[in-house]
């Protein structure tokens, strides 16, 4: 028994031998990969224990602001490192961002908040009887400028005591009276009216707590004219012309509308006989502004840390939040990157398959190239891009 054992190891021995070899290979290839395996996962962890002091750092940090090389204001802070499913459950708003751009899926998410500190002086104005307008502009380089217009609207009205009202509604007739003669108008005359009848400009001043009504009379005609003809002659609007046919004659007059119209009596105050009060109306702004902002990454060489970059030329700009990501390409977020992707579309499909074909002896089954249009199914495992590495 011995005997032939030992002619069959005599006869096999090299088949033996590399069997012992091949075994020796395949464990050694298979000590190797645990080995692999287990630098790996210490790897991994060790990774993973960096970005979670990472992530703790950046939420202590705040943002430091400095001036570049180039004078240019720049505000910083360190970014996090994150996984897709961490940027779900507590990045809401970079999360959005995210699925902004879900079909070509980012590798860094930025947000940032500004807020502007500037004083605007020594802004043009036009002032009108109705209201004061503005404007200013400003361009502090290419594309950073800003530009503010709008008007605020008034009513200038006139407080006098009661019983000088009637004094000074003649005077500002008298004035207006004057602004037509120097337009053409040689016949303004001021009148009194009391009740719809004219009296005598003496007899108007004398009257004191009763309404007076005067008017400039600008022509008397035996003609009839249009208010249009009255208006294209002396400069004034057609709404302030009225008429009056007196034995025959046509008389036009200006007045009671423009520029006593806005008289409001005082009554129990002796220091002061007249004053002048704006009243204003809510305003209307309108504000354009352009900003350039520059928003970067890189790594800090000392610390190894990813930093957020953002700066901007426009003056009084300050950054009072800033968050960004870096958006780890872990197994994870690849795969909620797929996650995110529809199983169901329409297109066209382009392949080799089988399909049925109208034969004289009926419908047989061929296969060939196909090209098709229509609803598509593919399962997310099957699919491939750029979230799938």
């Amino acid at each position: 028994m011995l005997e032939k054992l030992k002619n069959y190891i005599a006869k096999y021995s090299a088949i033996i031998v590399m069997i012992i070899i091949a075994l020796t290979i395949v464990t050694m290839f298979i000590m190797r990969a645990r080995i692999q395996s287990l630098k790996l996962d210490i790897k991994t962890e060790k990774d993973e224990s960096a970005r979670i002091q990472n992530n703790y750092d950046v939420s202590q940090d705040s943002i430091k602001t400095y001036l570049d090389d180039n004078k240019v204001m720049t505000s910083e802070i360190s970014a996090y490192k994150l996984n897709v499913n961490e940027l779900n459950v507590k990045y809401k708003t970079l999360f959005s961002l995210y699925l902004k751009e879900k079909n070509k899926p980012p590798i860094y998410l930025i947000e940032y908040r500004s807020k502007i500190d500037e004083k605007i002086t020594n802004i043009s104005t036009i002032v009108s009887d109705t209201s004061i307008s503005f404007v200013d502009s400003a361009r502090f380089s290419a594309n950073n400028y800003r530009t503010i217009s709008g008007y605020i609207p008034y009513k200038l009205t006139y407080h006098i005591k009661k019983d000088l009202v009637n004094k000074f509604a003649f005077e500002q007739a008298l004035y207006y009276a004057y602004i037509l003669e120097e337009n053409g108008c040689d016949e303004a005359k001021v009148v009194a009216f009391k009740d719809n009848k004219e009296i005598t400009i003496k007899e108007a001043l004398k009257i004191k707590n009763e309404v007076v009504v005067y008017k400039v009379r600008i022509l008397q005609s035996d003609q009839k004219l249009t208010f249009k003809e009255i208006s294209d002659r002396y400069k004034i609007g057609e709404n302030l012309i009225s008429t009056n046919n007196i034995n025959g004659k046509f008389e036009y007059y200006v007045g009671s509308v423009i520029p006593f119209k806005n008289i409001e009596p005082i009554v129990d105050d002796d220091a002061i006989d007249t004053y002048a009060k704006i009243n204003t109306f809510p305003a209307t702004i309108n504000f354009k502004q352009g900003m350039e902002v520059y928003a970067g990454l890189y790594t800090d060489k000392k610390t190894g840390k990813t930093m957020i970059n953002v700066k901007s030329l426009y003056p009084g700009l300050t950054f009072t939040n800033i968050v960004g990501a870096d958006i780890m390409q872990d197994p994870i977020s690849r795969k909620a990157a797929r996650d995110f992707r529809r199983e169901f579309g329409f297109g066209i499909n382009l392949g080799y398959g089988m399909f049925f074909n109208n034969a004289p002896g009926g419908y047989v089954i061929e296969t060939g190239p196909t090209i098709a249009i229509g609803l598509n199914w593919t399962p997310r495992f099957l699919q491939f891009g750029p979230s799938k590495k």
